[in-house]
């Protein structure tokens, strides 16, 4: 199970100590690449504008947001973000389902709207009240087929009218002689 706030060890990139080795040998021939042009190296941050305002608020611990831009005129931001909307560990219907990944939609990437599931009559419902308790997620432990732990790190882009998304995931095998004390 994945550890919050532990990195995970990385295996050496052998595509880097190729590129490494490439650099040493070049240096010992003493013909390094001349520098990139002064403007590609130009300090851009005041471009930067910083609203400390939040976008969602209410939740319990909600964190790494993707936000994708389309061309829809009337919501043309999307963002996907995961973790526990309402109380640790996500309870929902008496069941535990961790981590698992929302959606959102904005006009304007101030004002959000969170998906809220589906009506009978009106389709796709978004909550604008900023009610975590009233989000769904769009993949979580509830979903058959895909994990049974956690769900979460959304990447998503889209290609033509499909969207793709990557995202962690952890399944335990069942182990009826564990219980949820005996194993964490």
């Amino acid at each position: 199970m994945r550890r919050r706030g532990i990195a995970p060890a990385v295996a050496p990139d052998p595509g880097l100590a190729l590129l490494l080795a490439g650099i040493l040998c070049l240096a010992a021939q003493g013909s390094l690449p001349a520098d990139p042009p002064a403007d590609r190296m130009e300090d851009l941050t005041a471009e930067w504008q910083i609203d400390h305002r939040p976008v969602l608020w209410g939740y319990h611990n909600l964190y790494n947001p993707r936000i994708v831009q389309v061309d829809d005129a009337k919501y043309p931001f999307r963002m996907w973000f995961f973790g526990w909307a309402t109380a640790d560990n996500n309870p929902v219907g008496g069941k535990f389902i961790g981590d698992a990944v929302y959606h959102a939609r904005s006009a304007d990437l101030r004002h959000w709207e969170v998906y809220a599931g589906e009506g009978a009559a009106v389709g796709r419902v978004w909550d604008t009240t900023m009610n975590p308790k009233l989000w769904v997620p769009v993949v979580s432990a509830l979903d058959p087929g895909f994990e049974n732990a956690i769900a979460g790190d959304p990447a998503v882009v889209k290609r033509g009218n499909w969207y793709f998304m990557a995202f962690s995931s952890v399944w335990f095998e069942s182990h009826p002689e564990m219980t949820r004390s005996t194993c964490g």
